[in-house]
């Protein structure tokens, strides 16, 4: 879907305040209830116990099994080797869903 900016601007500089403010509510709830949906959907696909990968801070990768799926997150408990200070790590993480990769 493609949007024409101008016209879009051109639009909503010709609401009243009232009108724009409710114009910008509406959209911010269309978004959040996305995110929302995209949340849960992403959320259903893992199980404790199943391996799985994510990049951490620092850009570290990670990989792990799963020990709790919660409404918004789902908990790792994770290994990593330390480029920065070669030690190997185990660290309990809560990961968005969105940012997890199943490990064959």
């Amino acid at each position: 879907m493609t949007v024409d900016m101008r016209a879009l601007r051109a639009e909503f500089r010709a609401l009243d305040e009232k009108a724009a403010r409710d114009l910008v509510e509406t959209i911010i709830d269309v978004y959040k209830a996305e995110r929302s949906r995209k949340n849960t959907l992403a959320v259903v696909e893992f199980d404790i116990g199943q391996k799985v990968s994510f990049k951490g801070k620092r850009g570290i990768m990670w990989t792990g099994v799963i020990r709790k799926v919660n409404r918004t997150t789902v908990t790792v408990l994770a290994t990593s080797n330390d480029p920065f200070d070669n030690k190997e790590h185990k660290v309990l993480w809560r990961v968005h869903p969105t940012s997890l990769k199943v490990v064959a």
